[in-house]
């Protein structure tokens, strides 16, 4: 057997596995390379591989890869998201499409998301900035500027409850006793109510509640610009959106 490690300029994923890479190559033929973003061009480079083990996001594996590629039988995606492969194109063609969530990745991005409400909760960017301009004044002057609701006084809405979205609706009503209301077709609004959530049908309905909005859903033609122009009319003013999934979400 034959794998292609493909990797993409900037993103370095696989570099942080290397003692798994080692395991791989006593079992298979293994090639590491940089997958050029022309498919045509990465139909070419894959040939005589059995499989594909690339990141996430890029090199796109679309159509036009997968009409000039007759080898690959397996895509591997290293991570949670596949939206870089058509993977109607990969059913046509007979190829299978795989993905490798890791635990890692979900404490990680939970984790992240958090940071990011606590930093707009609290304007902290705002802090940041001045400080670190040496425009000591501006933060004793602010007034109120900086005065904000307890994170434990907000309703924090969440879209998508795979294991991103419920660890980090654990973190915050755990750690923070914040009021957590979820957004997922998905799930069983019974399973959400066991775990001690808010459940909505209705994302309208759910978003004009919220004070604060993480999304963590997967990137697919349903959840394609998901918030757009009408959503942001119904939210609250001042409403604070974390996007840790796809930016074509919104």
């Amino acid at each position: 057997m034959k794998v292609a490690i493909v990797r993409y300029p900037k993103l370095e994923l696989f570099g942080l596995f290397t003692d798994v890479l080692e395991k791989l190559k006593k079992i298979a033929e293994v090639e590491e390379l940089y997958g050029s973003k022309d498919e045509k061009e990465l139909a070419t480079q894959l040939k005589g591989f059995d499989v594909a083990i690339t990141e996430p996001m890029m090199p796109r594996f679309g159509k036009e890869f997968f009409e000039h590629n007759n080898d690959i039988r397996l895509v591997f995606v290293h991570g949670r998201g596949y939206d870089n492969i058509d993977v109607d194109a990969a059913y046509k063609k007979g190829v299978i499409v795989a993905r490798v969530p890791g635990w890692c990745e979900n404490e990680a991005v939970a984790e992240h998301a958090l940071a990011l409400i606590l930093e707009g909760a609290k304007k902290l960017w705002k802090a940041r900035t001045w400080v670190s301009n040496g425009e000591w004044e501006k933060v004793g002057e602010s007034g109120g500027y900086f005065l904000s609701p307890s994170i434990r006084e907000m309703a924090i809405c969440v879209i998508g409850f795979g294991y991103i979205g419920s660890r980090l609706a654990r973190i915050l009503k755990n750690g923070f006793g914040a009021e957590i209301l979820v957004y997922d077709p998905y799930v069983p609004s019974g399973k959400i109510k066991e775990e001690g959530y808010t459940p909505f049908e209705d994302l309208h309905e759910m978003l004009e509640k919220c004070d604060a909005i993480s999304i963590n859903a997967e990137l697919t033609n349903e959840t394609f610009h998901m918030i757009s122009e009408k959503e942001f009319e119904l939210m609250k003013d001042g409403v604070i959106i974390v996007n840790t999934a796809r930016g074509a979400i919104l």
